[in-house]
């Protein structure tokens, strides 16, 4: 009866590895299952760089607005319908805005101190976090979601879009 038992543990395990590996967690899956980020999600495909966000393997973090934020920004810029449109099919600009946003190492926000802290950027420039008592803010954009685990990865939803300097949206 004990090996009987050990066999079945040793099955169940073995079945839960399978699963874990095969559901792993991504920035990309993380996304799709809040809801509210497939304008996101679409942009990196059309940039052509969905991969990044769908690497189960990957240490990122994606500093990213959701559908509303991204809506925001677009109206903060004052940029209609149309030309969000053309905007989708600017890949080269679509690919700046996400790198810039996207940081090639996990950074959890609980775990920083309160401060100014600088990370480089998958675009080049350097992104400026600064932690302090009222919140977390990325080049003065205010995170509205923290640490949000996608494998060894971590999301922070920003409240609008980071565009990187010399980058020009219109």
């Amino acid at each position: 009866m004990k090996a009987i038992c050990q066999v079945r543990t040793l099955s169940l395990l073995f079945l839960v590895c399978i699963a874990i590996v095969n559901g792993a967690t991504t920035i990309e899956s993380v996304l799709k299952a809040k809801g509210d980020f497939s304008d996101i999600i679409e942009g990196a495909s059309e940039a052509g760089i969905l991969s990044l966000y769908n690497n189960p393997s990957a240490t990122e973090t994606v500093f990213t607005p959701n559908n509303t934020g991204l809506l925001d920004t677009l109206s903060d810029l004052h940029i209609g319908a149309f030309q969000a449109l053309e905007l989708l099919q600017n890949h080269t600009l679509l690919k700046q805005l996400l790198l810039y946003g996207t940081v090639n190492e996990s950074i959890s926000i609980v775990s920083l101190s309160n401060g100014t802290h600088q990370f480089p950027s998958m675009l080049g420039p350097n992104l400026t976090l600064v932690k302090n008592s009222t919140g977390a803010f990325v080049n003065d954009i205010a995170v509205i979601e923290q640490d949000i685990a996608a494998g060894s990865s971590e999301i922070q939803v920003m409240e609008t879009l980071l565009i990187p300097p010399n980058v020009h949206i219109s």
